[in-house]
C-alpha cells in the first residue's frame, strides 16, 4: 500500500482520499461533530453561531480539510525538495497521524488552524531568498496574528516567526519590526471593531490565558499513552533519520528542516500551557512531525518495515476511534 504513495502520480490523489475514509469508517456510525471549547478564540465563538449540520455534510467538510491539508503540506515539502524523491508520502503521513486519537476526528479550531499553519510555513521558507520583499515578512507576522485570534493555542506561532526569521534571514532590525507590526495588525482591527460596537471591554475574551494543566481523557488513558508512545517513538526515528540525511542536503534545505523542528518544539507544549487547549489542540503539532516521519516510509530499502508501520498505524486508529 505504501508503495502507492511513493509514486509522483495525480492518481495518488484519490488513494490519500480513500486512506481518510477508510480510517474513518466509524463516521458511518458517529460522524464527526462541530467542536468548540469557551475561551479559545474567536472560532470558538463562530462555531456556537453556527446552525445544526446535516452528518453528510460533517463527513465531508472533515474529509476536504485533512485531505486539502495533506496535500498542500505534500506540495510545499516536494517544493523544497525536503526529501530526494517526489512523492506523497508526507501527505499519507499527515493523514496517518490525525487519525490516530479519536479527539482530532471532529472538526475543531486546532483543525482550522492547521490549514493557517501550512500556510504560514509555504511562507516563511521563502524567507531565504534574495529579493524577499517586506510585504511578505509582513503577511508572515499578520497570518501568525489572525492564528491567535482566531485560536488562541497558536500563539506560540509568534515565537515561530521570530526564530524563523533568526534563521533564514541576516538580521536587520527594521525587518523584525515589519514582523512585529503584522503580528498585531489582526488585534488592531479587532480593537477597532469591538470600540465601533461598544464591546471594548470583552477584548480580553482574544488575549490568550496561561495555564499548566494536562488535558487527558476520562476513559482509554492506557490505549492513549500506549498510541502516544508509539507516535513518540516514531518521531525519534524519523528525526534520527533527517539527520543522517541532512548533511547530503542543500544548506537552504538543512534550514527550512531547522524551521520544521522549531515548528515541532513549540507546538507540543500548547495543551499543556495554554489554557483550554484540550487535547484536540495536539493535532496542530502532526504538521511538522507527518514531515519528519515521513522518512521513515521512504528511506528504508526493504519495503517490508514501510509497510509494517503503515497498517500497525491504521489498526490502531480504527481501534481508538471503533472504542468510542
Amino acid at each position: 500500500m505504501v508503495s502507492r504513495f511513493r509514486e509522483n502520480s495525480s492518481g495518488v490523489i484519490f488513494w490519500l482520499l480513500l486512506l481518510s475514509i477508510g480510517l474513518h469508517v466509524s463516521f458511518f456510525q458517529h460522524p464527526p461533530e462541530i467542536i468548540a471549547a469557551q475561551g479559545t478564540g474567536a472560532l470558538g465563538g463562530m462555531f456556537y453561531l453556527l446552525p445544526p449540520l446535516p452528518p453528510i455534510i460533517l463527513v465531508l467538510v472533515y474529509h476536504a480539510l485533512i485531505v486539502f491539508q495533506a496535500l498542500r503540506l505534500n506540495h510545499i515539502a516536494s517544493e523544497l525538495r525536503l526529501y530526494p524523491k517526489v512523492a506523497y508520502v508526507v501527505g499519507m503521513t499527515y493523514i496517518l497521524l490525525t487519525a490516530l486519537f479519536e479527539q482530532w476526528a471532529h472538526i475543531t479550531p486546532a483543525l482550522i488552524c492547521n490549514s493557517l499553519l501550512i500556510w504560514l510555513f509555504g511562507k516563511m521558507v521563502r524567507l531565504q531568498e534574495v529579493s524577499l520583499t517586506r510585504p511578505v515578512i509582513y503577511n508572515i507576522g499578520m497570518i501568525a496574528g489572525l492564528s491567535v485570534v482566531l485560536y488562541h493555542p497558536a500563539v506560540t506561532l509568534v515565537l515561530l516567526c521570530l526564530l524563523a526569521l533568526a534563521i533564514l534571514r541576516p538580521f536587520h532590525l527594521n525587518e523584525w519590526f515589519i514582523m512585529l507590526l503584522g503580528v498585531v495588525t489582526p488585534f488592531y482591527f479587532l480593537i477597532s471593531v469591538l470600540f465601533l460596537s461598544n464591546s471594548l471591554e470583552d477584548i480580553w475574551l482574544y488575549i490568550p490565558e496561561w495555564s499548566w494543566h494536562l488535558p487527558l481523557p476520562a476513559h482509554g488513558l492506557k490505549t492513549l499513552l500506549a498510541t502516544a508512545i508509539l507516535w513518540g517513538v516514531l518521531l525519534l526515528v524519523g528525526i534520527y533519520l533527517w539527520r543522517s540525511h541532512a548533511k547530503r542536503t542543500l544548506i537552504q534545505v538543512r534550514k527550512a528542516w531547522a524551521v520544521l523542528l522549531f515548528m515541532l518544539l513549540v507546538l507540543l507544549p500548547v495543551m499543556v500551557i495554554c489554557k483550554d487547549a484540550g487535547f484536540e489542540s495536539g493535532i496542530m503539532a502532526m504538521v511538522p512531525a507527518a514531515a519528519f516521519i515521513a522518512g521513515i516510509f521512504l528511506f528504508p530499502r526493504r519495503t517490508w518495515l514501510p509497510a509494517l508501520l503503515f497498517w500497525l498505524l491504521t489498526l490502531l486508529s480504527l481501534y481508538n476511534t471503533w472504542q468510542h
